[in-house]
């Protein structure tokens, strides 16, 4: 229907300068001018890139770490790890979105569970693209169970929906 809009909000975890935000973006705009009104919400979040996301997406990033994650920084409310437009962090560091393009093997294999386990009760969803087959598989033990999988030239991508986010 043309007369809704969809709105989502989307954390792009080790964002980078911004690459999978600004496709999603794109994505976006090209559903908007077939119809259907997509508005995203996007925060980055990397500790060594957030200033490069800052100054390319003009988006909030936050200086959060798989590390930080699993210590606990999502059940603080404080903004002031935010940088950019403190406006668009979400209330509660909650999302609807969580994607990881080309990071998760930077996860220490030693913190998945309470790395997933967290998220599963930050964002509905969860996306990761990795180009290594067997990198970013979830399983329900860490409160995600995998609705969807593909893999175009070698790039995998998996889609989670969290069993615990309320």
């Amino acid at each position: 229907s043309t007369s809704g809009s969809t709105r989502f909000t989307c954390l792009d975890f080790c964002c980078g300068a911004g690459e999978f935000s600004r496709i999603l973006s794109s994505w976006c705009e090209r559903r908007g001018q077939k119809g259907h009104p997509t508005t995203v919400t996007l925060t980055g979040a990397d500790p060594f890139t957030r200033e490069a996301y800052v100054n390319v997406t003009g988006r909030v990033a936050k200086a959060w770490s798989f590390e930080s994650v699993c210590d606990g920084i999502l059940l603080e409310e404080s903004e002031e790890d935010c940088e950019g437009s403190g406006t668009d962090c979400p209330a509660g560091n909650r999302f609807d979105v969580l994607a990881i393009s080309y990071a998760i093997h930077l996860l220490d294999p030693s913190r998945n569970y309470s790395f997933f386990t967290t998220i599963a009760q930050h964002a509905k969803w969860m996306l990761i693209v990795s180009p290594t087959k067997n990198k970013g598989v979830v399983d329900e033990s860490l409160g995600w169970t995998q609705v969807d999988y593909l893999t175009d030239r070698k790039v995998h991508v998996r889609f989670y929906r969290s069993l615990w986010y309320e």
